[in-house]
């Protein structure tokens, strides 16, 4: 005969040894909760939506200007994309001081002079089909070149290229300010890297396209770096900023009607 009441004991002892077992397992050592609070130092500031009236066919006009603005110490690498109708071009124009110095070779970095009678303010085009540049108040006997540096930019200097000889991006992937030089740490700029437009008296440029030295004080150098984009590849550095005027050229034979044109800045 089965004895019920130690089968009862057996069941009572295997259930209070689950009950050890299950009392024994640990399910955490430790949990922690962390709030990140983000801040993107990227904005764009500028009108979203501009009505641009009395404008006839063949009409080259600028719209209002919007602002790449970067915060933050790293750099912020974007993307300009347009969106036009067959018969409109678009480019993106921005600005830039130049300035005499003092010219001394002894020393790398110098100085700006910044009354307003050493300074000039051009305009170029950052992104577009073709590479543009113009000083607002022309100086007689004066035309703006690009300076791209050399490895020993001090030792062997370079020679200059007119700006209607331009037809790539700027700076040339040869040219060293493009990624060797810093030009936040060697001059302060805003840009670390990028293309050197200065205005030059035109005989000062000689034959081989390289610059008499000797009048360097009657050169308007960059005080800051540029760059040129036909594809809308920008980067914009940390701390700094880059405003640009929607440049628009009408066709022609473009048909009465409205039209948009819409720019967009992506994240490359």
């Amino acid at each position: 005969m089965i004895n019920k009441k130690k089968l009862l004991n057996l069941g009572l002892i295997g259930l209070g040894t689950l009950g050890l077992v299950s009392a024994g397992l640990i399910t955490n050592y430790f949990t922690q909760n962390i709030n990140v609070s983000v801040k993107n130092p990227f904005s764009v500031e500028g009108d979203t939506t501009i009505h641009l009236e009395g404008v006839e066919s063949g009409d080259v006009i600028f719209s209002e200007p919007f602002t790449l603005i970067n915060e933050g110490d790293s750099d912020r690498f974007i993307d300009l994309l347009t969106i036009a109708e067959e018969g409109i071009e678009v480019s993106y124009i921005a600005g830039a001081e130049l300035s005499k110095k003092i010219v001394d070779f002894e020393n790398s970095n110098w100085t700006i002079l910044d009354d307003e009678e050493n300074k000039v303010i051009i305009t170029y085009t950052a992104v577009g089909d073709n590479f543009e540049a113009n000083v607002e108040e022309p100086i007689a006997g004066y035309e703006l070149v690009y300076y791209p540096d050399q490895e020993d930019r001090f030792e062997y200097p370079n020679e200059v290229v007119r700006i209607s000889e331009i037809d790539s991006n700027l700076p040339f992937s040869e040219d060293f300010n493009s990624n060797e030089y810093n030009y936040c740490e060697l001059d302060g700029y805003t840009n670390c890297h990028g293309a050197k437009l200065w205005y030059v008296p035109s005989d000062a440029i000689l034959v081989d396209g390289s610059l008499d030295w000797s009048r360097a004080d009657e050169f308007y150098f960059e005080t800051n770096l540029i760059q040129y984009n036909s594809d809308g590849l920008l980067t914009i550095y940390g701390n700094s900023e880059l405003e640009l005027t929607p440049k628009i050229e009408t066709d022609e034979l473009l048909e009465t009607g409205d039209y948009t044109v819409t720019t967009e800045i992506n994240p490359q």
